[in-house]
């Protein structure tokens, strides 16, 4: 049975909970059956973007790990515009969605259960 799970980050100083409890999940023994989708907006974006002071670039490294082991990672289009980051300085494994909130209530109805760290 796959399991999804959609975290929610949208304060940029919660990505180390968010970050620690994805790799708990990954490594617990039903791992490879959590369907992992990551979506952020608000203040969280920031959380991609090493060069701002909220972003750790340790923590960016995990996101990327996360990534190859299949975690999938969202921006919020309209956060990313009020946050004044451009797409492309996002890392490569970072998709944008038009609206967090849209895309929160499309995974809610596919079946996702909702985590905010």
């Amino acid at each position: 049975m796959i399991l999804k799970v959609l975290i929610h980050v949208n304060e940029a100083e919660r990505w180390g909970v968010a970050l620690n409890s994805i790799t708990n999940m990954k490594n617990g023994p039903d791992g490879a059956n959590i369907e992992t989708h990551v979506i952020s907006n608000g203040h969280g974006v920031n959380g991609f973007v090493h060069q701002r002071d909220q972003a750790l670039p340790e923590e960016i490294e995990r996101m990327k790990q996360l990534a190859g082991r299949g975690v999938r990672f969202f921006a919020c289009n309209n956060a990313l515009a009020k946050e004044k980051i451009e797409s492309k300085e996002l890392p490569d494994f970072v998709d944008v969605v038009a609206s967090s909130m849209e895309e929160i209530v499309k995974r809610q109805a596919d079946g996702f259960g909702y985590i905010k760290p």
